[in-house]
């Protein structure tokens, strides 16, 4: 039996827990975690935070770890709750579950419990997580959202008589890649939307209200996330964040290395595309598919495009190479002592056939099986050596460790690449750079 009471208390295992999490994802997990508008969650305030859901449990731990004095609850799919054990501890978390209709009817009764839950959590002042499309995608898309969040807020304020200043707080999750570790992050939170704004309209007929809440909170939402809404061309759309993002960098004065300033790029490139696309349909498909081509033969020579906008220098190339060659002791000894606590979540990587969830499953492994192999090496290295000291100084140093040696797997890769694109065959080279000047001369014009 779930004791959902448990949801309101803040053990000292969930703050162990919570401790544990914020160092792997904080500071290993991610290279750089950029936040806007946090200030738009005002404190001791009932909140409800909505964000995008596209990389599941990566987006909830990207809410979760932006503040470490804040212990939100989270709504999840209940089908991870699937034995009392397990949903005791989830619980214990501070995530409660949500029934739906593919759990069997008999079940989406119980949400009554939970909505009285979620309620209670608003009335002392918390916070609460709920994702309004209520699954996640593997697409930079904004689904259409569901009623869930919108049926807690005005449960709420209805209660309330609309005595309460509940806030609705959109958020959007950007990822520059999903799945690889010492990537960057950029979370975006939104101007909050205030139920009591709805109250005449709701008090008039419940139904009209709710629509417009959603409605309104997924136009909040879209501006904060990158939104992909042309599927038939979602792949072209997709490399054209690359391919055409230097440009843009230049023309609205944005520095790419800036998260916030890439996502600016990214939007304003779906933009220009999603007008051309209404504007000149039978043009835009001519146009998609030598960007088509034009990726197909980038992967096949194994060359990213970044290097015709930032066309490196033999000289530098070299110079870095070098820096590999001398750093290569660490990458041998880092991929000796990591082969095994990277290389076993690969194992339960594989058992997921939706992407999405590849990268949880790494940080979940990773967060357990780092610390247990940096126990083994300590007690090991304690009994052979008699010298304690030399045991724990190889645990302390494990995680800035591996956080260094990926940062050096990183470097060797790009250099590798660079070095690809200096080398290959000036046909080869001269054909893609051809394709990729006619692709760019379009959509100059267009833009």
């Amino acid at each position: 039996m779930l004791k959902l009471k448990n949801i309101n208390k803040t053990g000292v295992g969930h703050k162990i827990a919570r401790v544990v999490s914020d160092t792997v994802h904080n500071i290993f997990f991610y290279r750089k975690i950029t936040v806007t508008g946090y200030e738009n969650v005002e404190k001791n305030k009932p909140t409800l935070i909505g964000p995008n859901h596209q990389n599941a449990l990566m987006d909830a731990l990207a809410v979760f770890s932006i503040n470490p004095k804040v212990y939100p609850v989270f709504l999840a799919r209940s089908d991870i709750f699937f034995n009392d054990f397990v949903g005791n501890f989830l619980i214990s978390m501070k995530i409660l579950p949500v029934y739906r209709i593919r759990d069997g009817k008999e079940k989406l009764a119980l949400n009554e419990k939970i909505f009285n839950v979620s309620v209670s959590i608003l009335e002392d002042n918390k916070t609460l997580v709920v994702f309004p499309e209520a699954q996640h995608t593997p697409y930079r898309s904004l689904l259409q959202l569901k009623k869930g969040l919108m049926r807690i807020a005005f449960h709420t304020a209805e209660k309330h008589n609309f005595d309460i200043d509940l806030q609705i707080v959109p958020v959007g999750i950007y990822y520059k890649n999903y799945f690889n570790y010492r990537s960057d992050l950029l979370v975006n939170f939104g101007k909050p939307l205030k139920i009591k704004d709805y109250k005449q309209q709701y008090e008039e007929n419940s139904q009209s209200a709710l629509v417009a809440l959603k409605k309104d909170m997924r136009e909040a939402m879209i501006p904060l996330a990158i939104h992909i809404k042309n599927k038939e061309f979602y792949n072209e759309y997709e490399a054209s964040r690359d391919i055409f993002d230097f440009y843009i960098a230049n023309k609205e004065n944005l520095n790419l290395k800036k998260q916030t300033d890439k996502f600016k790029a990214d939007k304003k490139i779906i933009s220009i595309l999603d007008e051309y696309h209404d504007a000149e349909p039978e043009k835009f498909i001519d146009f998609s598919a030598k960007i088509k081509n034009y990726s197909l033969k980038l992967k096949n020579n194994n060359i990213k495009d970044y290097l015709f906008d930032q066309k490196p220098s033999f000289i530098k190339t070299f110079g870095i190479f070098l820096l590999t060659v001398i750093l290569l002791p660490f990458n041998i000894i880092g991929f000796i002592n990591f082969a095994v606590p990277l290389g076993l979540p690969e194992i339960f990587v594989k058992k997921f056939k939706d992407a999405q969830f590849h990268s949880s499953v790494r940080y979940v492994a990773t967060m357990f099986i780092v610390p247990l192999w940096g126990i083994i090496g300590f007690s090991l290295l304690w009994i052979f050596t008699k010298i304690w000291w030399i045991g724990l100084a190889f645990f302390v140093i494990q995680t800035p460790f591996m956080s260094f040696w990926l940062e050096i797997r990183k470097l060797f890769k790009k250099t590798a690449g660079k070095l690809r694109f200096l080398f290959l065959n000036s046909t080869k080279k001269s054909e893609l750079q051809q394709i990729r000047s006619e692709i760019l001369a379009v959509f100059k014009n267009i833009s």
